[in-house]
Order: structure tokens, then C-alpha cells, then sequence
């Protein structure tokens, strides 16, 4: 890859970290909304990752992980582990059975987050801090 596109995929990556910093999802309605949401009323397994981004950018991790845990735990592992060894990493990310392991933990999440019973539903993205770590009412 050569150093302009290098350069210009940081100065991109920049910008839409910054509006993340700066705008908030929940209160500015620049951000589009989740499609699968609107339709089926189910959350899809990124529903939350606009917010969670957002908390992250203000090192609010408590509150990124309650928006979205699976892409917060993702975004750390790969990395930690990118920055352990690339050559690990790209190893991992190039193994013949890591397409259908990633697969499968992303429908896993897509079916347990829309489940409506304890501890499942922690899976939710919410804007209610209040009800998170307890049972539904």
C-alpha cells in the first residue's frame, strides 16, 4: 500500500473518530440509524456500536461495553494482538476456520442479545443505566 492512500485512510479514520468524539448518536440524528432495527424491532449484533464508539472516545469503557459488548471485546482483542505480533495476528485472522469461528460468534450474539430473559438481555444495547445489571421487571 503506498503512503498517500496510507496517509489518506488515517486523516478519514481521524475525521470519523472525531465526529464520534464531538457529536453524540443518541441526541444528533446525523448518525443513521440501525435498517434490521426499524424493520424487525430485533437488535442486529452491531445495534449499539455508534454509542459505544462515541463512549469509547471518552475513555467511558463501562458504557461502550453496556451499548455493545461483542465489537468493545473485538476492537481490544485484535488490538492486543496486533500490537503483541502481527505476525500472530495475521496468522489468526488468515486460519482456514476463523471465517466460520467469527460466523458463529456473531450469530450466537445476534440471537442471545434478542432474547428477553436473565442474563441475556444484558446483551441489549441500552440508554437506561439503571436496568443493567438487573433481572426484567
Amino acid at each position: 500500500m503506498s503512503r498517500t492512500i496510507k496517509l489518506s485512510i488515517g486523516i478519514l479514520l481521524l475525521i470519523i473518530v472525531s465526529l464520534y468524539f464531538f457529536f453524540d448518536p443518541d441526541s444528533i440524528r446525523f448518525f443513521p440509524e440501525c435498517p434490521f432495527y426499524k424493520m424487525t424491532n430485533l437488535y442486529c449484533p452491531g445495534c449499539g456500536s455508534q454509542r459505544a464508539i462515541h463512549d469509547l472516545t471518552h475513555l467511558n469503557i463501562m458504557g461502550a461495553i453496556r451499548h455493545n459488548i461483542l465489537m468493545v471485546v473485538t476492537l481490544f482483542f485484535g488490538f492486543g494482538l496486533f500490537l503483541y505480533s502481527k505476525n500472530r495476528f495475521y496468522k489468526l485472522i488468515y486460519h482456514p476456520k476463523s471465517p466460520y469461528i467469527i460466523f458463529g460468534i456473531i450469530v450466537l450474539f445476534w440471537i442471545l442479545r434478542n432474547l428477553n430473559i436473565f442474563p441475556f438481555h444484558i446483551l441489549a444495547p441500552i440508554t437506561d443505566y439503571k436496568v443493567f445489571w438487573l433481572p426484567i421487571q
